[in-house]
């Protein structure tokens, strides 16, 4: 079992809005997120808000980085949103002394 399966067990997920995902469709949206190095949260934690995150290793830490705006503002702009947010984790992933990252 992994400890986000131990997490989810021993938790009530309470919604905060109506589009709040309280089922096992959460480890599938989450099991997305880790495939495409990306998450969305369209309404899920606040209404009408949209983040989008995405996550860089820098030495040992994991850093996250996340935009966040009116759904209304950001649907629209939501594939550029994302394409800035990944590219800039790649780059800030990346060292000058070390140009695989690691």
């Amino acid at each position: 079992m992994t400890a986000l399966d131990s997490f989810l067990r021993s938790t009530a997920l309470e919604p905060l809005t109506t589009r709040t995902i309280t089922s096992n469709a959460l480890r599938q949206d989450i099991a997305r997120g880790r495939e495409r190095n990306w998450y969305l949260n369209q309404g899920e934690s606040i209404e009408e808000v949209t983040t989008i995150s995405a996550s860089f290793r820098w030495n040992t830490a994991v850093y996250i980085v996340t935009v966040a705006g009116p759904s209304s503002r950001l649907a629209p702009r939501l594939d550029q949103a994302i394409g800035l947010i990944t590219g800039v984790c790649q780059l800030l992933e990346m060292r000058p002394d070390d140009p695989q990252g690691r």
